[in-house]
């Protein structure tokens, strides 16, 4: 193998450079941001989920999802989206209300949480994080079919339409952040 005629530079800064902007790596939250309100019905919502899930139901609940091994993703949405709508039902009965835009947010955590039992129970091994979020997305898709079809009329095909839509077109950042460094010029060789 020839080796080279000399090494490579190692590149200096130059002073006074102008400073490039790139939205490489940027994250950007595409969801509307949720007010602290929301945020703590969401929560006590999600609460009184969680508490069956792992005290009254647990038993129940883990003999279901392991009888569900061949669907797994649509148990676990089934049961995420029943509990999701049963828990605002109740709610409502006691005069309070629930944004649909937050349905979707503790559908999401609810089916999380399923995520979470099943990997503690043995049920399902995830063997990396890509394979976890694929099988939540899949869950969540459930979970919101099964609240369309439940007898909850706040939830239907046409709210969660609207819904889907505002997270679309909703409080996206459109500029990307600026990323600052310092411009190193090449040297030809």
């Amino acid at each position: 193998m020839k080796q080279p005629a000399r090494s490579f530079p190692i590149p200096t800064p130059v002073q006074n450079a102008p400073v490039e902007e790139a939205a490489y790596g940027v994250e950007q939250d595409p969801f509307i941001q949720a007010t602290p309100e929301q945020n703590e019905m969401v929560d006590s919502l999600t609460d009184e989920i969680f508490l069956y899930m792992y005290r009254d139901g647990h038993e129940e609940i883990v003999e279901d999802l392991k009888n569900s091994k061949d669907n797994l993703p649509e148990a676990v949405g089934t049961m995420a989206g029943n509990l999701v709508t049963t828990e605002i039902q109740l709610l409502e009965e006691d005069g309070g209300s629930f944004s649909e835009d937050m349905f979707v947010e503790a559908s999401k955590l609810t089916v999380e949480q399923f995520t979470d039992l099943v990997e503690d129970e043995g049920i399902k091994e995830f063997r990396n994080n890509g394979e976890t979020q694929a099988f939540m997305g899949e869950a969540l898709t459930h979970a919101m079919g099964a609240a369309i079809d439940s007898d909850y009329p706040a939830v239907n095909e046409k709210s969660m339409m609207s819904v889907a839509q505002n997270l679309l077109e909703g409080d996206m950042d459109m500029q990307a952040s600026p990323v600052s460094g310092t411009r190193v010029i090449e040297e030809v060789v």
